[in-house]
């Protein structure tokens, strides 16, 4: 027995030391990698600024204001750049006659032409993280200048959804009378739909005369607290979830050692899918979030419900409003990054029971859909239509997505 115990005694100096030592060695790699991110793999200086919110979409906290009807609005004549660990562009805005003050990342537009073709739609319309002339839009412009006609993006980024395309198109009718509108839909509109739904109320009533933007993208959890807390059961404590949660997040925010580790080797709440660059650990290129996956299947929650029955509602009225002038509706569904990623997971399905029904009232209501999403699976893992961490199409991406729409909808 004493000898246990001496022995035992012995074992807890040694333990402690040894937890000290690792403890220490972990500190002085962060301080390390912190001094010198450089010397990490590109893909992981990629994972690492996802993680730390450093791909955030900073040149949106310059180039965009408050907006009184649209809650933003892209500062009228701005001119800057973006630069992150993957992407480099240039953002620029002009004015459309007629809609001053709102900027719009599209062409200079000329007064001796007709306006004959309009773009509606969010961060995909605009081409955040590729070159203007490498956008969607920007092919679609040339196309038509070189036709002697002209088109112009009301595309407007960051937290923009179907009721706001509805009153930039209102206003936009109000001065020109284009022969066809071109509407690029991603899921996340329903749940900016219940945002704005809800900024307006607040506004109404006096309790909130400013922008939400450009607070951080922690909305979902403010929109959908309520539906958090009836699905959790009150029976059962949340303080160890809650604290377990609360460290994962910290270590993904801010160590490097931890996303290294987390990246490598697949760790919730990021998956990778192969496609041809290699890191130590194997290949890797596009970075899957398990957590906005959590988001987008999530169509039972209420704030998803009602923003898609308000993005239903809008679409109608955006239809018969253009019918009445004889102007054609085209309405592009853009496929998740994860959808095109993860084609056999079990759960895939779940990312478009609402966008399904979305193509579906199209159809009832006669608009043209465009949906690239069966005929990209097949050029996901040959091509890279979207950026490895950034959830946006890469110039390949807006390539494909012109040559859709010139074939399906541009054509005569």
């Amino acid at each position: 027995m004493r000898n246990k115990t001496s022995h035992g005694k012995r074992l807890w100096p040694r333990l402690v030391l040894l937890a000290a030592s690792i403890f220490l060695t972990l500190l002085l790699m962060e301080g390390v990698f912190a001094l010198f991110p450089d010397i990490l793999p590109a893909p992981i200086r990629r994972h690492l600024d996802v993680s730390a919110g450093r791909t955030a979409k900073s040149i949106y906290q310059r180039a965009y204001e408050h907006d009184p009807i649209l809650e933003h609005r892209a500062t009228l004549g701005f001119v800057g750049r973006e630069e992150t660990s993957e992407l480099s562009f240039e953002f620029r805005t002009v004015a459309l006659p007629g809609l001053e003050p709102w900027g719009w990342r599209s062409e200079k537009f000329d007064p001796e032409r007709s306006l004959d073709f309009i773009i509606l739609g969010d961060s995909f319309a605009t081409g955040y993280g590729v070159k203007q002339e490498d956008t969607l839009a920007g092919r679609i412009i040339d196309d038509y200048r070189r036709q002697g006609k002209q088109a112009f993006n009301l595309g407007l980024s960051n937290n923009t959804g179907t009721l706001q395309y509805e009153l930039i198109l209102r206003r936009a009718l109000e001065h020109y009378s284009p022969k066809k509108v071109l509407l690029m839909h991603f899921e996340n509109d329903y749940v900016e739909n219940t945002f704005f739904s809800k900024w307006k109320q607040a506004r109404q009533s006096g309790n909130s005369a400013t922008t939400r933007f450009p607070q951080s993208r922690g909305l979902w959890e403010s929109v959908c607290a309520d539906q958090e807390n009836a699905d959790s059961d009150a029976s059962v404590s949340q303080q160890p979830k809650q604290v377990f949660s609360r460290t994962r997040t910290f270590l993904y925010k801010h160590s490097s050692v931890w996303n290294i580790l987390r990246c490598s080797l697949h760790l919730h709440p990021y998956s990778l899918a192969e496609s041809g660059e290699f890191i130590g650990f194997g290949k890797v290129s596009y970075i899957v979030s398990h957590e906005f996956r959590a988001q987008v299947t999530a169509h039972d929650r209420p704030c998803v419900r009602q923003g898609y029955e308000q993005a239903r509602d809008a679409l109608t009225r955006i239809k018969e409003l253009l019918d009445r002038r004889g102007i054609e509706l085209c309405v592009m569904l853009i496929p998740f990054k994860e959808s095109l990623l993860d084609p056999d997971d079990a759960d895939v399905g779940q990312y478009h029971v609402v966008r399904n029904g979305i193509a579906t009232l199209c159809k009832e209501v006669g608009a043209q859909v465009i949906d690239p999403l069966a005929s990209w699976k097949s050029l996901s893992r040959q091509q890279q239509i979207y950026f490895p961490a950034d959830g946006h199409w890469t110039s390949t991406g807006h390539q494909l997505a012109f040559e859709l729409v010139k074939r399906e909808f541009l054509s005569e």
